[in-house]
């Protein structure tokens, strides 16, 4: 089994490396958790074919389809973990859940025109190499990999339980 497979991880959780471009890295982890209603999906990829293949794939691979996810929990604003919630809620209408902080984030990613600058003044303020922060401060332009993302329905805050089902929860903590 390569690292880039879906695999069950017992208890009704699996696990769905999804491709990023990336570079550095090849993919990141979603994790599917079954429970009588269908899945909660944790985290979901880069918003391209790619990345939208390859989940739809991990979750057949695991026994469900696209159109059981009843919820999706993104941990944090980075695209290669919420790029593709826009058309996961569009098309399966899930429960979109997400932490408060979130809020100042996806006001800095949904603007197209500051998009770049703002991305390389964080990336300035948290240590960024000078080659990435110059590289997002010349993006003028969000890229093809990244798609504006609304609110989500819910917000937790730390300390918050997120059900995902047979009495299984996921406790809320920042990281935007």
């Amino acid at each position: 089994m390569s690292r880039t497979t879906s695999r069950d991880l017992g208890d009704g959780i699996g696990l769905i490396p999804l491709p990023i471009p990336f570079r550095g890295l090849d993919w990141v982890n979603a994790y599917a958790i079954a429970d009588d209603d269908g899945v909660t999906l944790i985290d979901c990829g880069v918003f391209s074919d790619d990345g939208y293949d390859a989940l739809t794939s991990g979750l057949s691979d695991l026994g469900h389809s696209l159109d059981a996810v009843h919820t999706l929990v993104v941990s944090h604003l980075h695209p290669d973990h919420v790029g593709l919630a826009p058309r996961l809620i569009e098309e399966v209408d899930c429960r979109f859940v997400m932490h408060e902080r979130a809020d100042l984030g996806l006001r800095i990613m949904n603007n197209p025109t500051d998009w770049g600058p703002a991305f390389a003044a964080m990336a300035h303020e948290h240590g960024a190499p000078a080659d990435v922060v110059t590289f997002f401060d010349q993006m003028r332009v969000a890229p093809d990999w990244w798609h504006l993302v609304d609110p989500p329905h819910e917000t937790v805050t730390d300390g918050d339980t997120i059900p995902v089902g047979d009495g299984r929860s996921q406790i809320g903590r920042a990281h935007v």
